[in-house]
Order: C-alpha cells, then sequence, then structure tokens
C-alpha cells in the first residue's frame, strides 16, 4: 500500500503486505516505490484495466473450451474463481 496523493507533509514510504486465506498480512518491510510507479510497471505488464467483464469472458473461454458444459456447473466453477454469477 503507497500513498496516492500527499501536499501537507513529506511523502511517506508505503506499507507492505501479503494476502492469506482472505486477510491482510503486514510486513515490516519498507516500500519505496511510488503508487505512479507501481500504475506504470502494472500497465507494462498489461494487468491494469482489466475488468470483471473480461476476466468472466476468459473463464468462460477456457471453462468451455472443449465442449459445453452444465450451467450448474459453470456457475459452481465461476464463484470458486470469485467470478459473480451476475458477471
Amino acid at each position: 500500500m503507497v500513498p496516492a496523493k500527499n501536499n501537507i507533509i513529506e511523502t511517506p514510504t508505503g506499507l507492505a503486505f501479503t494476502m492469506e486465506n482472505s486477510s491482510v498480512r503486514w510486513s515490516n518491510v519498507t516500500v519505496t516505490t511510488t503508487a505512479d510507479q507501481m500504475v506504470a510497471a502494472a500497465a507494462d505488464a498489461g494487468t491494469v484495466g482489466h475488468s470483471a467483464l473480461e476476466d468472466a469472458k476468459e473463464f468462460l473461454r477456457v471453462e468451455l473450451a472443449h465442449g459445453p458444459r452444465p450451467v450448474k456447473e459453470l456457475v459452481a466453477a465461476a464463484v470458486d474463481a470469485q467470478i459473480s454469477e451476475r458477471t
């Protein structure tokens, strides 16, 4: 987690963390990368701009690559992949 904007004090460092079992685990590692640098790196890697709809489309391409499957199976697999049924 890094500060995105600050015009009151000198820019502070960020806080490192990992996600474990749906919870946040904070680290004592200092992050000196700025928010702009992180966004630029993510854009270069192609990870910015993915929408839930794009993720759902890719999920369906993979799941249906070998032919039709029952809707109930697809919905259950989508929920497991953290894709909502509505998407």
